[in-house]
């Protein structure tokens, strides 16, 4: 993206802007089915919407992301090397919740996303107190675990 940003030849794009441009000729056959997902053959794909406890799980990234994203630029302008270093702590508990292996593996691993987002929270609450940053980090609606 760096890259892209800096007027490199790539321009991404989305999904269905490709396919305006690029029509499909020919008809696709998607197979239904699915390995590991435990209730259900997934002939009906539902294992792609996700259960209640898996939905909540994925608020709960989204929220934690925001707040990490909506802090680290009062972050870095205050240049406070404690809130640094608890923001890089922080973003990398994120993005390893966000990680397809909590949520797609069942609700036995949804835990786990939350033995992430749980900690991230506790980080971004110190950095907001010692930046002076807007509202506290809430528990997500899931509640924490």
């Amino acid at each position: 993206m760096e890259k892209v940003r800096a007027g490199g030849p790539i321009r991404p794009i989305k999904l269905s802007e490709f396919l305006e441009k690029h029509p499909p000729r020919e008809p696709a056959h998607v197979q239904t089915g699915a390995w590991n997902v435990a209730s259900t053959s997934g002939v009906d794909f539902s294992q792609w919407n996700g259960s209640e406890n898996q939905k909540k799980g994925v608020t709960e990234v989204i929220e934690v992301s925001r707040k990490w994203w909506e802090l680290q630029g009062k972050a870095e302008k205050s240049a406070r090397p404690e809130a640094l270093e608890k923001l890089a702590r922080a973003r990398r508990l994120v993005l390893e919740a966000e990680t397809s292996c909590y949520l797609f593996w069942g609700d036995n691993w949804v835990p786990r996303l939350y033995e992430r987002t749980n900690p991230a929270r506790d980080l971004l609450r110190q950095v907001e107190e010692s930046v002076g940053a807007g509202r506290p980090v809430a528990a997500g609606a899931s509640g924490r675990r």
